[in-house]
């Protein structure tokens, strides 16, 4: 069963995929993107992914 999330056009494939999995770790990285701080979403994905 997938979860739809609501997501901005520019959001990573990788955070994006995170979010459906995990949307609880995800919710920084993804208000970091609505905020335009991209490059700390992509390391909040990646070290949510390293756990």
């Amino acid at each position: 069963e997938d979860i739809v999330v609501d997501m901005p056009a520019d959001v990573p494939p990788e955070v994006e995929e995170l979010a459906t999995h995990d949307p609880e770790k995800e919710g920084n990285a993804l208000d970091m993107v609505k905020e335009g701080d991209q490059a700390k979403a992509m390391e909040q994905a990646e070290a949510a992914n390293a756990q």
